[in-house]
């Protein structure tokens, strides 16, 4: 899910990976994941979470999807394909929804 193809908008990009660093840190704890890593380019946010164990994962995974972030943004996750026993590392893609609205003309 990685997004490293996408031109990189640096302000958008610090800007965003600081407030959702901020956000998962502030999860870590109550969603049980041991790490977290992000990438921001332009227009969305990927990277992996770690959980000690699959089944830890898979308990916590609405914690991560349900959580208040502090930007406006869609979460979507993948599993690995064959997770083993030992961490887990997921998969995650942050889609910051565009606040603007359109004017609309009758």
């Amino acid at each position: 899910m990685r997004d490293g193809n996408t031109a990189l908008e640096a302000a958008w990009a610090a800007r965003t990976k600081n407030g959702l660093s901020q956000d998962l840190r502030a999860l870590e704890e109550t969603a049980h994941f041991t790490r977290f890593d992000l990438e921001c380019r332009s227009k969305t946010c990927s990277g992996e979470v770690e959980w000690p164990s699959t089944a830890q994962a898979r308990a916590s995974i609405p914690l991560l999807l349900h959580n208040q972030y502090s930007i406006n943004s869609g979460v979507r996750y993948l599993f690995p394909n064959s997770p083993g026993p030992g961490p887990c590392r997921v998969s995650v893609l942050f889609e910051p929804q565009d606040l603007k609205v359109e004017p609309t003309y009758e």
